[in-house]
This record gives C-alpha cells, sequence and structure tokens, in this order.
C-alpha cells in the first residue's frame, strides 16, 4: 500500500462493507445445513512414501500447552514420534508447533518423501499437507495430550509408547469411526 494515503473513513467504509458481505453469505440462522454420517480412519499413504501426524493440545486457550505427532510407513508402521511440552500458548500455535516439530523429525531421520513452513518443506523431495478429522488423527492426538505431562520439554520415541499401540494397531487394521459432515 506504499504511496496510498491512510484515510480513517475510508477504510471504516471499506470494513463496514466486508462486514455486510460477510453477514450476509452465512446460512440463515433457522436453516439447518444437511449433515449425514460418513466413517473416517486413518489412511495409509502410497507406497514408497511416510506419513506425518500431527496435533495441538491446548488446557484452555491459551493455556498449557503440548503437541505430538508420528511418522508411519506405507504399511502403517511406526517410524517414530515426538511428544513437546510447548508452555502457555494458544490451540493455533500448538498445532504449528507440531507441523514444524514432525517435519524436522521427518528430516533428521533421512525422511525425503513425506504426506503430510515453507523453508522447511522445500528440503524434502516431495510433501503434501492435507488436514486431517480427529478420528483419523487419534495417535498425534494421544502423543500431543502426553506433552502436557512430560518432565523434560521434548521426548523423541523411536519405538511406540504404551499409549498409543492399541490406537496404532486399530489404524493398521483400517477401524472406522462415525463423524457427522
Amino acid at each position: 500500500m506504499e504511496g496510498v494515503p491512510f484515510i480513517p473513513t475510508e477504510v471504516v467504509k471499506k470494513a463496514k462493507s466486508l462486514a455486510i458481505e460477510f453477514f450476509f453469505s452465512l446460512p440463515c440462522k433457522g436453516a439447518a445445513l444437511p449433515k449425514s454420517t460418513t466413517l473416517i480412519g486413518w489412511q495409509h499413504p502410497p507406497t514408497g512414501y511416510a506419513k506425518l501426524n500431527t496435533d495441538g493440545s491446548v488446557l484452555g486457550n491459551p493455556g498449557p500447552a503440548s503437541s505430538g505427532g508420528l511418522l508411519r510407513d506405507s504399511n502403517g508402521n511406526w517410524i517414530g514420534g515426538f511428544s513437546h511440552k510447548l508452555g502457555i500458548t494458544n490451540s493455533l500455535a500448538a498445532e504449528l508447533w507440531g507441523i514444524r516439530d514432525g517435519l524436522l523429525l521427518a528430516r533428521d531421520l533421512n525422511i525425503l518423501q513425506t504426506y503430510c513452513g515453507k523453508f522447511l518443506i522445500q528440503s524434502f523431495d516431495e510433501a503434501t499437507i492435507q488436514h486431517a478429522h480427529r478420528e483419523s488423527n487419534f495417535c498425534a492426538d494421544l502423543l500431543a495430550k502426553e506433552g502436557h505431562n512430560l518432565a523434560e520439554p521434548f521426548s523423541v520415541f523411536s519405538f511406540p509408547p504404551h499409549f498409543v499401540v492399541s490406537q496404532l494397531l486399530a489404524d493398521i487394521w483400517g477401524v472406522s469411526y462415525p463423524r457427522m459432515l
């Protein structure tokens, strides 16, 4: 906006206009959007790829926060995982810390193709980022929640910790969970 004069009344006018446009784009209060139940579960990455799942956990927002995640091969087998106690922050920061820490773990484990921060992602041969519903991300959720209990601020797990083993097996076996969409 270099060279454009700052006129407060014009800024207010534009903000009001955008707010009104946004308000009228929302569905009517009485109109319920149709929902349907679908089954969601963890999905294997393509053969030759690893999949990184991450999550953040915050007790309050802002509040005590942690993140966690894991890497799995195309068969769903554990490659590595982590839990990170973050201190006081908000939910967005906890989620972003999880992504950052997961990508660093993938890099440190020399995984060049991951199915999942602009500069960090450029260090991989190929990467895909995709949102995961809670029902397909239970292992990462458990690792993130464990971060609250850590004595040290950061733990890397070379083997699956006991508290994720049953969910890891459920994911490998293709267990799905209902979700209203």
